[in-house]
């Protein structure tokens, strides 16, 4: 009998460790064998019997038995195995040599290591020449370790109909490469270079695209049950190997039965859509609809049967469409609210207060301890983590940064391709993240998955690529506002708007929003900076006029995670889109994180100026209860108030707070000034009926008039200034501005108008012919960043893909008023543990009280700012046996966390200068 080669440092074998693995490739083989050919699964299972034998390695043996530092000489277990890898006994069709290469790669690569250039090609690589020498030199002991290796695996390969044969060590691969740089030798294909250019991808031939898709394939599916199997190790099987792949997808006729019961025949347009419209169900589709008439609905039926991963921009947004999924699918079969899986960053803290707060009806079952809770939200993060769950609520920057190809993003395309993707709100991301989900759709339907890309608005930029990236058919863009069911509601109004103008202080509106919360109206106020919304709530709430009849909530992202969570909630408590509401008035106070796909319903909006597909998803806080209400449904007097700021002398800013020249991701501007300029011309051009109806031709023509043409920088004079712009502007509102309703048709060709307009001047200025105005190169980043993915970017970690798509410049902070607070209890905590720590619970139940996120620059501008003291939290535990036990899991856990001398509050937030 073989002698057991360990595969794991918690004892597991190398043969059992195996046989998982493959034990979760046949779950995934079992749910979708005929999706792809017999030849890929079988390649995916030699490359699973392979994929760890290099761990035959005595020095890799010695380090899993003393957990010591690297050997000398040591190379990676995974680029050693190609050393015991036979491939001329892997049997194929045609005797696939390609095939084979991509199996040596998958084996090679599924474990990738930040030094892996430099073995293959660079200082680094004559490491393994130098081993394949040592090899040479004491070849009849590694000639007997590979046999112990194949005596090892021989059962298992037979389990699976596998030639064990193709285990053993290969002479000649240990010989060519004791001369030669692997990097060179010709035997692999590097994921994580130019190897498969995007740009090349139309150009390959049908054979080079199906390998590309092979490799994908097996490399993805190859690490995805890797990972799980680790994962069911590591938790003592509490978790089954069959958990890989949960297939509880609900088919279309029980989502169908389920909604109409929900919503009425009448009511239910997703199913009369599909009904009519049959082959467009599960097909790429993109679907174009006004906000509040059921979007997410018309999702779940277009993706009945299969996957779902369902991606928002904003997590408020993904918990809320999360939470209500719960409770849906709880009611159309029984402990399928657990069956939807929640991914992004604080997907744990959103599960731990769903559990506290939750009820039965919202697809929430009581706990029975903290112990069982522990245990469950663990399983559900890793679950969601290895995507096994049927149905996926995700914030994009999970899924959109594999297409920046950083090791390992296989696994993501792996699941995608047998699966169907919502992309929903696309217009909410700036134009490198949004050309980076261009790439996504484009991608994820080269590799066969399917994708439903649905907006209350679609920027015609990206609609065009997408079409011509792939080949999607006029047929398969659904404009809602034309089909049967929707085209009154098209010539629907709910929104009366007046624009402006305020000297920057607000004062104007603030006896407004206060006046209205009075009457019970529900004031919602959307600022686009941090602190314009804390300057104006403080207004509020210092006006003699404010009193108790109403509540004023201030919500933004610069709060600790346990208020920020406190105050959303209020927020839906005051401002819920359903009938059974309090009727007491409110002010909520916000940023543009109310923006996309939280269900509120607002009476009136004062909004500051901002691109016209934001202003439309704010609108679309407003009256939502009429979303799918014909007729006149605007109020008497205006319930969008736009609030556009006056010139400001030698200020970089106009128009509103956060908006400015975007020439880059790392502009401090939240919104570009040309963009909200066109933006805010354009309505005013149709409420002032200078413009019957929002089309090119119009605008054109429009721009012929000097008045309205002095908004914008002329072609040849560029730099402008803003304030004449603006003063152009403003004299317009003068003279032009009275409330004014809009329909939902004119809502979309507003923004489309917008977009077309930016596209042509981009176009344009390519070609050198005449533009009327000058509109910015906000959509330069966008068309530059499609170039780059064309051209095989690959990023070197997954945290830098996720930070170039979400441009997140935030760290984690601790004010330094509660350091004290925080250091105690974390010390408490660790003492009542024992030192028998979670990770879970400690970010549950500590760090979400005490965290905020803020600006990097703002960490760096302070020189008092320091890291976390650990040391201080290791010396108020007190008990040395606990201090030991503890302190480099402390030291990992709070490592990159600072606590910075900036003033909290818990009713605004952190508060400094922007």
């Amino acid at each position: 009998m073989a002698p057991d080669i360990l595969a794991k440092s918690n004892g597991t074998t190398l043969n059992e460790h195996t046989d998982h693995v493959l034990q979760c490739i046949e779950v995934l083989k079992k749910i979708s064998q005929d999706v792809f050919p017999q030849e890929w699964w079988r390649a995916l299972s030699y490359a699973a019997l392979l994929h760890d034998v290099g761990k035959v390695d005595p020095d890799f043996q010695k380090k899993l038995e003393s957990t010591g530092s690297r050997t000398s000489g040591h190379i990676p277990h995974s680029l050693l195995s190609l050393f015991f890898i036979k491939p001329e006994f892997i049997p194929f069709h045609n005797d696939d040599e390609v095939l084979r290469g991509i199996i040596l790669s998958a084996v090679a690569f599924h474990h990738w290591r930040e030094y892996f250039p430099d073995l293959l090609l660079g200082s680094q690589s004559t490491e393994i020449s130098s081993r394949a020498s040592e090899i040479i030199e004491n070849k009849t002991e590694w000639r007997r370790l590979a046999d112990e290796l194949r005596g090892c695996l021989k059962e298992v390969a037979e389990k699976y109909g596998l030639n064990g044969e193709a285990v053993g060590l290969n002479e000649l691969y240990v010989e060519y490469l004791s001369y030669n740089e692997l990097g060179t030798a010709g035997l692999l294909l590097p994921p994580y270079s130019m190897k498969f250019l995007p740009s090349r991808i139309k150009g390959m031939s049908g054979e080079k695209e199906n390998y590309e898709k092979i490799r994908v394939f097996i490399t993805g599916s190859l690490m995805r049950a890797d990972h799980f199997a680790s994962y069911v190790e590591d938790s003592h099987n509490k978790v089954a190997l069959q958990d890989i792949e949960i297939p509880d997808y609900l088919d279309f006729c029980i989502l169908k039965n389920a909604m109409e019961e929900r919503f009425g025949a009448e009511s239910f347009w997703q199913g009369k859509f599909f009904e009519r419209k049959k082959g467009l169900q599960g097909g790429n589709l993109i679907l174009i609809a006004p906000t509040g008439v059921g979007k997410t609905e018309f999702a779940y039926l277009w993706g009945a049967g299969k996957k779902n991963f369902i991606t928002l921009p904003m997590r408020a947004a993904v918990n809320g469409i999360w939470s209500r999924s719960r409770e849906f699918f709880e009611k159309i079969k029984e402990d399928m609210g657990e069956k939807i899986a929640l991914l992004h960053g604080d997907a744990a803290l959103e599960m731990t207060s769903l559990r506290r707060d939750g009820s039965v009806e919202r697809g929430v079952k009581p706990l029975e301890s903290d112990v069982d809770y522990e245990g469950e939200l663990g399983r559900a993060v890793e679950l969601a983590r290895h995507m096994s769950k049927p149905y996926i609520v995700c914030t994009a920057d999970q899924i959109a940064p594999a297409v920046l190809r950083y090791p390992g993003y296989e696994r993501i395309f792996a699941c995608l391709m047998n699966s169907c993707l919502v992309i929903d709100e696309v217009q909410a991301y700036d134009p490198r993240a949004a050309a980076i989900i261009t790439h996504l759709i484009q991608q994820t339907i080269f590799l066969g998955g399917k994708v439903l890309l649905m907006t209350a608005t679609l920027p015609a930029f990206i609609e065009e690529q997408v079409k011509k990236r792939t080949g999607i058919s006029s047929e398969q863009i659904v404009h809602l506002l034309d089909e049967t069911e929707f085209k009154n509601l098209a010539d629907s109004t709910r929104h009366r708007i007046r624009l402006s103008m305020h000297d920057g202080s607000y004062d104007p509106f603030i006896p407004e929003m206060i006046a209205a919360a009075k009457k019970g109206k529900k004031v919602l106020v959307v600022l686009n900076t941090v602190k314009a919304a804390m300057d104006v709530f403080e207004k509020i709430k210092n006006t003699g006029d404010s009193d108790s009849s109403f509540a004023t909530v201030l919500l933004h992202s610069r709060f600790t995670q346990k208020r920020r969570k406190e105050l959303e909630n209020q927020v839906y408590k005051y401002m819920p889109n359903h009938k059974e509401r309090e009727p007491a008035g409110c002010i909520v106070v916000s940023t543009q994180i109310v923006e996309a796909s939280l269900d509120l319903d607002a009476d009136i909006l004062f909004t500051d100026a901002a691109p016209a597909d934001s202003l439309v998803q704010r609108m679309g806080r407003v009256f939502r209860r009429y979303a799918r209400s014909i007729g006149d449904n605007a109020s008497l007097e205006a319930n969008v108030v736009i609030m556009v700021q006056e010139p400001k002398k030698d200020s970089k800013q106009g128009l509103a707070p956060g908006i400015g020249t975007i020439r880059s991701p790392r502009s401090s501007a939240v919104y570009d000034f040309d963009l909200t300029m066109l933006t805010l011309v354009i309505l005013l051009a149709l409420g002032s009926g200078e413009i019957e109806e929002v089309t090119t031709a119009n605008i054109m023509e429009l721009f012929e008039k000097k008045e309205w043409r002095s908004c914008f920088s002329a072609p040849k004079n560029k730099k402008q200034e803003k304030e004449k712009l603006i003063e152009s502007l403003g004299k317009l509102i003068s003279k032009y501005g009275r409330d004014f309703t809009v329909s939902e048709k004119e809502k979309m060709q507003w923004v489309d108008v917008c977009y077309q307009l930016l596209t042509d001047f981009c176009n344009v200025r390519k070609t050198g012919e005449h533009f009327p105005v000058y509109l910015g190169s906000y959509l330069d980043s966008y068309y530059e960043t499609l170039d780059i993915l064309d051209h095989g970017y690959c990023s070197d970690r997954k945290t830098d893909a996720q930070r170039i798509f979400r441009e997140v410049r935030n760290a984690t902070i601790i004010p330094q008023s509660m350091e004290g607070d925080f250091y105690k209890e974390v010390a408490d905590w660790v003492r009542d543990c024992g030192g028998n720590l979670s990770y879970t619970e400690f970010a549950n139940r500590i760090l979400y009280q005490y965290t905020v996120d803020c600006p990097w620059r703002k960490v760096v501008e302070r020189e008092d700012s320091f890291s976390v003291r650990v040391d201080e939290i290791i010396s108020l535990i007190g008990d040395s046996g606990i201090q030991t036990k503890v302190q480099n899991k402390l030291r990992r856990w709070l490592a990159g966390i600072y606590v910075v001398n900036i003033p909290y509050d818990n009713e605004k937030g952190l508060m400094y200068d922007e």
